[in-house]
Formats: structure tokens, C-alpha cells, sequence
């Protein structure tokens, strides 16, 4: 049996895509690390035994992608606790990722998931979220934080290898392939799998991933941040999706308690102190990415990458 020990826990917050319009930049995310993510690591975590503050670098310029999400008209894969995903850029080729993802840490870690390429790589991370509530009177925001602050706990095993156009996305059988174990595992789980399912694709996305900010909780562990923007097509000069977070490797699948005390309170705080720039809509970027239920989507790689070079970057500046 495959037993896989914790490699990271990354910390996502959805923000509100409207306070991010125009073309997406390293300017932009870096006045937004600059305003409100550096002053709350200073007010949160105060500042290093040397006297200087826990953040440190900002963010480079994003390479854009095209991502696809993936799944039968039935949502066979989301119905098991499955995602997946396919992310393209010019001159490097596609990468198809399948993820399971469940609140049960031992689930995830005693699951085997090999990919049919044997350069597959495999890591089990904890995604990490805030408690939200439902509110009574939404106004508009159908859910709000919880009181006190708080976060809720996923992991995800992902299986990540390079495929060609149309491998692995064209029916369920061949994803299966894809993944030997997948198929043993969708039937134990009751999914009515049926290999000739076409796989449709939900909204082709273009993804900009600014990386290169990071904060010290000391113990030796960094969080490395990503700001991230989905910009579905039609692109237009708003994002469909904004995300902040920062990433924690662990060793040996622990973390320090000074250093998980200090990201438990940025966390908290980013909920507490970002009033007004967080999403209180969307719980999810993977559910906003899938093919609706029954939908007719695409289930051609090379239409959609047909579609994402008919869009070049300089689109997103227009008004």
C-alpha cells in the first residue's frame, strides 16, 4: 500500500476580480503586494530578530497559459472527488494533471496514482481555505467569513505528466490509460463509468501565475506567494477569477509550530483585513472552470487551442 507524507500546504484566498481590470502585469500585482498584502505580514507577524520585515522580494512578470478543466457530461470525475486539467504554453508543450482531492488526509495519502508516463510527478498537498457561512440577507454575497477567523482543510494528490494534443482528453477510456489505476478507482466509488464518455472542456481560460513575493515564519520555512488571474474567452479587460496565496513546503510532512502559528494568523488576518477585496461569491476556481452538467462543450484539444492563439495577450488591454 502507498502511504505519500504531506509535501506543502498552500493557503488560497479568492479576491474580487473586479478590483483587478485592465491588462494583468507584474505592475499591477506588485501595487496590490505593495498596498495591502506587505502592510498586513508587518501589522500580523511584526518583524524579523533582525529587525526587518517578514516579506521579502515582489512579484516577476507571468508567462500566460491556456488551461482547460475536463469531465464527462455526467461530471463522472467530479462525482469521485476528481478534477482534471490541462494547461498549455507556446514552445513547451501540454501538461495534463489529475487531481483527487478529499477532506481525508489518510484518503488521499493511501491512494495510488500513477501516471502511464513514468516521469509522472506526484505530490500531496493540503489546500487550505476560509470557513465561510451562508448569509441570511446576501446582498449579493451569498456567503461571508466565519467568526473567529478560520480555515478549512482539503488535500489533493496530483498526478502530473506531459501529453500531446488529443492525448488523454478525448473519452474516459483513454484517460484511463492515462492513469491505470483510475478506473478501478472510479468504479469503487460508484461513479457509472462507462469508458466511451466523451470528455468536454469547461470556458478556455487564459492563466497569468505572478510568482517571486514571499514572506519568512522563520524555522526556516518561506511562503512563497502566487497571484493568480483566470481570464475566460472572450477575454475582456476584467478577470473572471483573482487568487492570492502562498505555498509552505513541509518536511518530512511536518511544520514547524512557531512557523504554522505565524501562517495560521497571516491567513486569519488577510480574511479580516481584506474587507472588500475578497470574493464572496465563488468558493472555487475548479467549479467555475468545468463544463456545465450535460453540456455540449468542445471535446477537441486542437479547437481550443485554435481558440487561445486567435486571442492574442494584447486583447486583454481593450476596452
Amino acid at each position: 500500500m502507498v502511504v505519500r507524507v504531506l509535501d506543502g500546504r498552500e493557503y488560497k484566498l479568492l479576491l474580487e476580480p473586479r478590483r483587478f481590470s485592465g491588462a494583468p502585469g507584474a505592475e499591477q500585482a506588485n501595487q496590490f503586494w505593495s498596498a495591502k498584502i506587505v502592510p498586513i505580514i508587518d501589522r500580523r507577524l511584526g518583524p524579523r530578530g533582525s529587525g526587518k520585515s517578514r516579506a521579502g522580494q515582489q512579484f516577476e512578470d507571468a508567462k500566460p497559459r491556456v488551461v482547460t478543466y475536463w469531465d464527462t457530461a455526467g461530471r463522472t470525475l467530479t462525482a469521485s472527488e476528481y478534477s482534471l486539467r490541462k494547461r498549455e504554453r507556446d514552445g513547451e508543450g501540454a501538461v495534463l494533471t489529475l487531481k483527487l482531492r478529499t477532506p481525508d488526509q489518510f484518503v488521499v495519502g493511501g491512494t495510488d496514482l500513477p501516471g502511464a508516463d513514468e516521469a509522472a510527478k506526484i505530490s500531496l498537498e493540503e489546500d487550505i481555505a476560509p470557513v465561510e457561512v451562508a448569509c441570511e440577507e446576501s446582498r449579493g454575497a451569498p456567503v461571508r467569513m466565519a467568526t473567529p477567523r478560520s480555515f478549512r482543510s482539503r488535500f489533493s494528490l496530483s498526478s502530473s505528466q506531459s501529453v500531446s494534443d488529443d492525448d488523454g482528453v478525448s473519452r474516459l477510456g483513454a484517460l484511463c490509460a492515462r492513469y491505470p489505476t483510475l478506473e478501478r478507482s472510479l468504479k469503487s466509488s460508484g461513479a457509472k463509468f462507462a469508458e466511451g464518455s466523451a470528455l468536454r472542456h469547461g470556458p478556455v481560460i487564459r492563466e497569468f501565475v505572478f510568482e517571486g513575493a514571499k514572506v519568512k515564519f522563520g524555522k526556516g520555512v518561506t511562503g512563497k506567494f502566487a497571484f493568480t488571474l483566470w481570464y475566460f474567452e472572450p477575454v475582456a479587460t476584467v478577470p473572471n477569477v483573482a487568487e492570492i496565496s502562498f505555498r509552505c513546503t513541509t518536511k518530512n510532512g511536518r511544520m514547524p509550530l512557531a512557523a504554522a502559528q505565524r501562517a495560521y494568523a497571516l491567513f486569519a488576518g488577510f480574511q479580516e483585513d481584506l474587507t472588500g477585496w475578497v470574493n464572496l461569491r465563488d468558493t472555487s476556481k475548479t467549479e467555475l472552470a468545468l463544463p456545465p452538467a450535460g453540456a455540449g462543450a468542445a471535446t477537441d484539444i486542437r479547437r481550443v487551442k485554435k481558440s487561445a492563439a486567435a486571442t492574442p495577450a494584447r486583447h486583454l488591454a481593450r476596452a
